[in-house]
């Protein structure tokens, strides 16, 4: 079960919200070391707490091109139990995006995304024993095709085959 509240002001161009949810009976993988081998669980933790916030922006560079920028700041902690005051694993504090879109022509568009996410604590580091790793930023392009009804596109991820770890334990 949780609670959740937000409040925000957008429009069409830019937004900001602030948020904060009460989370009671989360259930998180948690990850545990036996030495010559990890096992993967779920684990109840008792409560969580997560406060934040999140704002975007979209500047119209020329009549065809387009800048979307979004920022998100999350703080997200056990409330209770042995973790209390913990932050969460896996969870980053910051995450950046920009997106650049260009419409080349009434058909074709593309868009070039770039993202970055902060570093967090190891999913079995429920105590916040180690520093926190797993920074990166990732881009990726794309080229789409719209005419008539039909839609088609390529997309390439990890545009410069940046190498990163999600879920290091």
């Amino acid at each position: 079960t949780h609670v959740s509240l937000e409040v925000g002001i957008t429009y069409p161009t830019m937004g900001v919200s602030g948020f904060f949810t009460q989370t009671k009976n989360e259930i998180r993988p948690t990850v545990r070391d036996y030495g010559d081998y990890f096992m993967t669980t779920n684990a109840n933790i008792e409560e969580t707490e997560r406060f934040g916030l999140q704002a975007y922006k979209t500047v119209n560079m020329t009549s065809q091109t387009r800048l979307h920028t979004a920022y998100s700041f999350t703080e997200a902690k056990s409330a209770e139990g042995l973790d209390k005051d913990k932050h969460l694993p896996g969870v980053p504090q910051h995450v950046v995006s920009l997106a650049l879109k260009h419409q080349h022509n009434s058909a074709f568009t593309s868009t070039f995304d770039w993202r970055y996410q902060s570093a967090s604590y190891a999913l079995n580091d429920h105590q916040n024993l180690y520093d926190r790793h797993g920074e990166y930023a990732v881009a990726d392009y794309a080229l789409n095709y719209k005419h008539k009804g039909f839609r088609g596109g390529i997309r390439i991820n990890n545009l410069f085959d940046t190498r990163y770890n999600l879920y290091h334990i």
